[in-house]
């Protein structure tokens, strides 16, 4: 126990004193915040412009339409259809301020959060494998590894140390996150005029808590297998490359094989990245471009993601173990 804690300890002072977990945190609350101030520009533009509504196919003989809603307060006549009746600028006119107030309900704290937890389930991956990979792949670059382990270090406690420190430093960055995305929300909704229609605010502040669960439990099980796949291979430039290369590549592999084989449609509801990004999903709010149109229920998520991430981590520690740990790699 007392080489576990030594073992997070001093993970933790040298993960403090690295540059690059701190840009990658940079990275990751700037991102999110670009999710949170990107609605609240999309909202000015649409108030300045006054938005735009489009007609209905039936009214406009097929051909849909796009109308400034400005324009159809001040000249409805002049710009409308001569086949669209003029009894239909009111519901017109009424999307109209429906578009507002829901570009305004997505500003809001609640809102923001839910946004900011869209694209931290999306480039919160992507950070986290050059996080596993850099914090794993050093030690063995470095040549690190076999002093510590010479010092009586127990493997099992090197391990366990190293990655609990880094799943609290996940933590707390998606905190951090979360908190922002609040905090934006609140500074916003203080900045600007609400719309005039009454608000039906959608969700509740425990759907976000689900999807806050969901997202850190996909980001922590990614961690796990970046991890694994670095201490497989001993290097960080690999570790990195075949984690990124899976996430990316895995969906373009599917998309192919679902084209060519109509079976593999249910094969692909088994495979790690997609069930990463269904699990991460917002369940209200921005998706996860990976998991948009996923029809993957969020157990069937958790099941296959638990059975990866164990799986991975269980393999990662049987060869870890018994494999002989050499010197400075380099890679």
């Amino acid at each position: 126990m007392a080489s576990f804690i030594n073992v997070a300890r001093w993970e933790g002072f040298k993960l403090r004193q690295r540059r690059m977990p701190w840009i990658l945190l940079a990275v990751f609350l700037g991102f999110t915040q670009l999710a949170v101030w990107g609605n609240y520009l999309a909202y000015n533009a649409a108030v300045a412009s006054g938005g735009f509504v489009s007609i209905p196919e039936g009214m406009s003989r097929g051909m849909p339409r796009g109308l400034r809603c400005d324009d159809l307060k001040s000249k409805p006549s002049q710009i409308l259809p001569a086949q669209v009746s003029p009894q239909a600028v009111p519901m017109l006119l009424a999307q109209c301020e429906q578009q507002l107030a829901t570009r305004y309900r997505s500003m809001l704290p609640m809102g923001s959060t839910s946004a900011a937890l869209g694209v931290a389930n999306f480039i919160g991956l992507v950070l986290l494998a050059i996080l596993g990979a850099s914090a794993f792949g050093s030690e063995y670059s470095l040549g690190t590894l076999r002093p510590i382990l010479v010092r009586g270090v127990g493997r099992s406690s090197w391990l366990a140390g190293k990655f609990l420190l880094l799943a609290a430093a996940v933590t707390a960055a998606l905190l951090l996150v979360l908190g922002a995305a609040a905090l934006g929300g609140v500074l916003i909704s203080k900045m600007v005029v609400p719309p005039t229609i009454p608000l039906d605010i959608a969700g509740s502040w425990s759907d976000v808590a689900q999807s806050c669960l969901r997202v850190w439990a996909s980001m922590l099980a990614f961690l796990t297998m970046a991890s694994a796949i670095t201490l497989f291979t001993r290097s960080t430039a690999a570790g990195m490359a075949v984690s990124l290369g899976w996430y990316i590549f895995e969906s373009v592999f599917i998309r192919l094989m679902s084209a060519a084989f109509s079976w593999f449609a249910t094969v692909a509801d088994y495979l790690p990245m997609r069930n990463l990004a269904a699990l991460g999903r917002a369940s209200f709010g921005p998706v996860s471009a990976l998991a948009a149109g996923s029809t993957i229920s969020t157990t069937h998520a958790s099941l296959m993601t638990a059975v990866y991430a164990v799986g991975f981590a269980g393999l990662a520690v049987a060869v870890f173990r018994s494999r002989d740990i050499g010197g400075i790699s380099g890679g």
